[in-house]
């Protein structure tokens, strides 16, 4: 299964065979793949710079990490992401695939003594973990931007339409509909800012602090370059965090991200109940709003045309809560001088990260962008 040049991933397929049980592969994270062959690229310039590799070894490292982001060798990379250990048979299969690739490339290195040089599977999957989600959480601001301003721009089109205000579901006072999407559209902005303050403590990365913070068999030239070629390879301002122990026993970096992402989830499951209710009837429910038909509403009432956008970012939102309770989990779990579930942790905000971007982009684009006001319904109400 995994084999290029004729020779096995040996301790890859042992993880394989020993570990692998939720049918999610390091190749399906790519992101995260990309983030962890950056890791290993920064190491390999920072152990030559440090006088430990040679320059043909760091340039056959760079030259396999380079071919390896290629999507023709994803699937080298079939590791089951989720396995004990902290992380090791993750870190493995990187190690073997930079070492097929170099045999191929007629120049062998040893993983150990080349390849792994100066680093742990500890502060590696660490460091990529972080990048991966500083990449991710940069397409979500976009896309956070994005529904924001169609917000607001929903906002100006309602202007001057009043309808029934709701309190307990029941009549309350005419108020502008033009309300609604508004504070909508200033809810998103919040969501923003707090995600880029969380995204900020990211930022802080501990590579070169090996397995708990000590550094131990990394030198004190590797670990004062490491970072800085880690920062210019993925262009992201990286900094050597404050306390390497510290970044080793705690992930409450990964659970701020994760905490402003279950935030966001119920905030959107209020505002896509809305939008649903808003959209009930035409004739026994609301109809204050008209939704696009994404695709044809029900076989059995024809002409129907169902809120499944609404719907799908609710389910979308059910997830990333049940992912928050992961996070919260293996945060809770870790023990003493490091926290062997920090992959876990981090892959939940990753996913999470990939659902609310997807399902916002597709609410934009199939359903807010085209979606109307009913101003006559609402007159209906309020008069």
């Amino acid at each position: 299964m995994l084999e290029i040049a004729k020779k096995p991933f040996e301790v890859t397929e042992k993880a394989i065979r020993a570990h692998a049980f939720s049918s999610r592969l390091l190749k399906d994270y790519p992101e995260w793949l990309e983030a962890l062959l950056c890791v290993k690229q920064a190491a390999a310039r920072a152990n030559f710079g440090a006088g430990l590799l040679s320059e043909s070894e760091e340039q056959t490292i760079q030259k396999a990490c380079e071919a390896l982001k290629l999507p023709e060798y994803k699937d080298l990379f079939q590791v089951d992401v989720y396995q004990g250990g902290g992380g090791i048979g993750v870190h493995t299969n990187i190690n073997e695939a930079i070492a097929v690739l170099a045999q191929e490339f007629g120049h062998p290195l040893d993983v150990k003594l080349q390849i792994n040089l100066s680093q742990s599977t500890s502060d590696v999957l660490s460091t990529a973990s972080a990048v991966a989600l500083l990449r991710m959480g940069q397409e979500l601001l976009k896309t956070l931007e994005e529904t924001a301003q169609l917000l607001k721009k929903k906002a100006e089109e309602s202007e001057g339409i009043r309808t029934m205000a709701r309190t307990c579901l029941r009549d309350a006072m005419p108020a502008p509909i033009s309300q609604l999407f508004e504070g909508y559209a200033l809810l998103v902005q919040r969501q923003q800012e707090e995600l880029l303050r969380a995204f900020k403590v990211l930022e802080n990365i501990n590579l070169g602090g090996t397995v708990i913070g000590s550094g131990e068999g990394a030198t004190l030239t590797y670990q004062g370059l490491v970072i800085p070629f880690l920062s210019e390879i993925t262009q992201l301002p990286l900094k050597r965090s404050e306390n390497l122990y510290d970044s080793a026993q705690n992930i409450d970096r990964f659970s701020k991200v994760s905490s402003c992402l279950s935030e966001m989830a119920t905030s959107w499951i209020k505002i896509t109940k809305d939008l649903r209710l808003m959209a009930s009837g035409p004739i026994a429910g609301f109809n204050e709003l008209l939704l696009p038909e994404a695709i044809p509403g029900s076989s059995f009432f024809p002409g129907k045309v169902n809120p499944t956008l609404p719907e799908t970012v609710l389910q979308a939102c059910f997830l990333v809560l049940g992912n928050h309770r992961t996070v919260q989990a293996s945060s809770e779990h870790g023990e003493l001088f490091l926290n062997v579930f920090e992959s876990c942790a981090a892959l939940k905000v990753y996913e999470s990260l990939g659902l609310f971007t997807e399902a916002l982009t597709k609410l934009n684009e199939f359903c807010l962008s085209s979606l109307l006001v009913n101003a006559e319904a609402c007159e209906k109400w309020v008069s």
